[in-house]
């Protein structure tokens, strides 16, 4: 019995690692790391995040979270805001600040 729960934890194990590299690549996305938007942002790659936010009109207070990520068609932020008493994603390109 106890070999066949170690067989069953095993696949179980095997399953997880694997499951994750066949999600849809639409949902995969990578994000850059605090020095890697430094980076992006002293190369012009992207805009730095205060003009981002007049870009869309976003008060800065509401600010929540953001990352900045790849999601297949270049960077772009992904803010974590809070307006109206209800949470919300905004996701605008880090290059332009259009949606």
């Amino acid at each position: 019995m106890n070999k066949l729960l170690l067989t069953l934890m095993a696949g179980m194990l095997a399953l997880g690692a694997v499951l994750p590299a066949a999600v849809s690549p639409s949902l995969a996305q990578a994000c850059l790391g605090k020095r890697e938007i430094q980076q992006a942002v002293a190369d012009g790659r992207i805009l730095p995040l205060a003009q981002i936010l007049a870009a869309g009109g976003i008060d800065a207070s509401s600010v929540v979270s953001f990352q900045v990520c790849d999601r297949g068609g270049g960077l772009d932020y992904v803010l974590q805001v809070y307006e109206g008493g209800e949470a919300k994603t905004i996701v605008l390109n880090a290059a332009t600040g259009s949606q």
